[in-house]
C-alpha cells in the first residue's frame, strides 16, 4: 500500500508547489520550483540512461535468439556504440571529450611558467580554467584568487571565479564575484582578430621549411606552433611547441602557449575531414540515413494525402480545395493562371490566396488545437496532481 501511497503524496506535493510558484514568484515558491526542476533534469538524465541499457538488452537478446531479421539488431548495437564512444572520448565540436584537453599536463606547463614569472596573471587564470574542468574546484579557486589579488579588475578570473562559485553551490560568494565584475571596465577584453587563413598557411609552408632548415632555433619552433595553433591544429602546435620548450627551457611565452595547446586539444586535435569523429559521423552517416527515412516517409504521406482529399464529405472537399489552392499559389503554374487579372482584382491571384489561407484559415486552425491540446495537458496534469491517473504506478 505504500509503494503507491507514498509516490503519490510526492506527486501532489510537488505539483502543488509547482502550480503555486507559476502564480506566485517569489521566495521561497520560485527557489522550491527551480530545485525542483533540477531533480527533474536529474531525473530525465538516469530515465535516459536506463533507456539506452534497455535498447542494449533486447537488441542482444533478440541477436541471441536469431529472431528474423537479427544482423540488423547487431548494426543497431554496433552503431550505437560507435557513436558513444565517439562521443564520450573525443567529444563534439562544440564541447571537449575524455581525450580532449590534457588538463593535468597543461596545470604542470603553466606552474613551470610561475616559477620564471610568478606574477603572470594569465598563467594562473589558466591554472583555474585548467582546475575547473578537470574538477578540482578548490584548486581554482585558489588561482583565481591569486590572480585577482595581481590584478583585482581580470574578468576572465571574475567569470569564471563566480561559475565556479555555483557549482559549489556558493550562490552568495557567486553574487558577490559579480558584483565585482560589474565595477571594472572592459580593460582586459579585446576583440579577436580576424585570422587570415591564406597568409597563415603561407607562413606555415615558411616556417616549415626554416624548422628544417635551422632545427636548433627555438624562435622558429615557437612561431611554427603559434600558426599550428592559430589555425587550430593543436596536435602539430603541441609537438613544435615541445620542441621549442625542449631547446629554451626558460620560454616563458612557448611555456605559455603549449599549457593553452593542451588544453585546448594536445595531440588530439586533427580528425578526418577537419572534423571529430561523432561531428564527422553524424554529419556524412546520420544525416544522409535520416534523409533517406524520410523520402521513404514521403510516400506514405502521399498515400495518405491521396486518401484524405477524397471528396466524400463537406470536410474532406474544403481540404481538398484547400490543398489545391495552396500547392497552385507555389508554384510558378498558379502565378501564370490568374496573372492576366487586373490589379482591382488582385485579391484573387492565386499566390494571394494561398498567402491568405495560410495566414487566417491555417493560422486560426492552428491556434484551435493548440488550445485543446493545452487543455488536455491540463485535465491529465490535474488528474495525476489529485492521484486520478495512476497509470504511471504500474497499473489501475
Amino acid at each position: 500500500m505504500l509503494k503507491r501511497r507514498i509516490p503519490l503524496l510526492i506527486t501532489f506535493f510537488v505539483g502543488v508547489l509547482v502550480l503555486i510558484s507559476e502564480f506566485i514568484p517569489h521566495r521561497p515558491f520560485n527557489q522550491i520550483a527551480g530545485g525542483l526542476e533540477d531533480w527533474f533534469l536529474i531525473i530525465s538524465g538516469f530515465a535516459i540512461i536506463l533507456g539506452q541499457l534497455n535498447l542494449i538488452r533486447v537488441n542482444t537478446l533478440k541477436v541471441k535468439r536469431r529472431v528474423q531479421n537479427w544482423p540488423y539488431f547487431i548494426v543497431t548495437l554496433a552503431s550505437f556504440g560507435i557513436m558513444v564512444l565517439a562521443g564520450l572520448f573525443w567529444g563534439t565540436q562544440q564541447s571537449k571529450g575524455l581525450l580532449d584537453g590534457k588538463y593535468e599536463q597543461a596545470i604542470e606547463t603553466f606552474e613551470l611558467v610561475l616559477q620564471h614569472d610568478p606574477d603572470n596573471v594569465d598563467a594562473w587564470v589558466q591554472i583555474g580554467v585548467a582546475s575547473s574542468r578537470r574538477n578540482r574546484l578548490g584548486k581554482a579557486v585558489e588561482a583565481y584568487t591569486r590572480a585577482l589579488e595581481l590584478d583585482p579588475g581580470k574578468r576572465t578570473a571574475l567569470t569564471e571565479l563566480a561559475v565556479v562559485y555555483d557549482t559549489r553551490g556558493q550562490p552568495e560568494l557567486a553574487e558577490q564575484t559579480r558584483a565585482r565584475l560589474a565595477a571594472f571596465p572592459l580593460h582586459d577584453v579585446m576583440l579577436k582578430p580576424v585570422v587570415d587563413e591564406q597568409a597563415l598557411e603561407q607562413q606555415l609552408v615558411n616556417l616549415t621549411q626554416q624548422s628544417a632548415d635551422n632545427p636548433a632555433s627555438a624562435s622558429i619552433w615557437l612561431e611554427l606552433g603559434r600558426t599550428h595553433f592559430e589555425l587550430k591544429d593543436y596536435g602539430a602546435a603541441t609537438k613544435a611547441l615541445l620542441q621549442a620548450t625542449a631547446l629554451a627551457p626558460d620560454d616563458t611565452a612557448a611555456l605559455f602557449l603549449l599549457g593553452r595547446s593542451y588544453m585546448e586539444g594536445g595531440e588530439t586535435g586533427t580528425f578526418v575531414g577537419g572534423k571529430k569523429p561523432f561531428d564527422y559521423l553524424f554529419d556524412n552517416v546520420y544525416q544522409h540515413l535520416s534523409a533517406t527515412m524520410f523520402a521513404l516517409l514521403a510516400f506514405f504521406i502521399a498515400s495518405a494525402a491521396y486518401r484524405a482529399f477524397i471528396g466524400r464529405t463537406i470536410e474532406s472537399n474544403l481540404l481538398l480545395g484547400a490543398a489545391v489552392l495552396v500547392m497552385l499559389g507555389n508554384t510558378t503554374m498558379g502565378s501564370n493562371l490568374t496573372g492576366w487579372l487586373p490589379d482591382s482584382m488582385s485579391f484573387l491571384h492565386l499566390p494571394n490566396v494561398s498567402a491568405f489561407i495560410m495566414k487566417y484559415p491555417n493560422t486560426a486552425g492552428q491556434r484551435a488545437i493548440m488550445i485543446c491540446a493545452g487543455l488536455g495537458i491540463i485535465g491529465s496534469s490535474l488528474r495525476i496532481i489529485l492521484g486520478i491517473e495512476r497509470s504511471y504506478l504500474g497499473g489501475e
